[in-house]
């Protein structure tokens, strides 16, 4: 990963930085396996709906969310 040491050495001017700094959390727990468990997955989700929230989105976080603990349940009772 070379993004996260160049921005560290050469940080962001704008308020950009709070979404990099976002961003490398997210990189993070995907590296630990966070985005294996669905408590961590919706950690991941929640942090990556903070970045950019000017944005447009087709989906709110709670939406994505929802869909994956029904995706969850229906997978336990097949």
């Amino acid at each position: 990963m070379t993004v996260v040491p160049h921005f560290r050495e050469f940080p962001l001017i704008s308020s950009k930085q709070a979404d990099f700094e976002r961003f490398v959390r997210v990189c993070e727990a995907i590296k630990d396996g966070k985005h294996l468990v669905l408590e961590g997955l919706e950690q991941i989700i929640r942090l990556s709906m903070e970045m950019n929230p000017s944005g447009k989105r087709k989906y709110t976080s709670r939406e994505i969310v929802n869909s994956l603990r029904m995706d969850r349940r229906t997978a336990i009772c097949a």
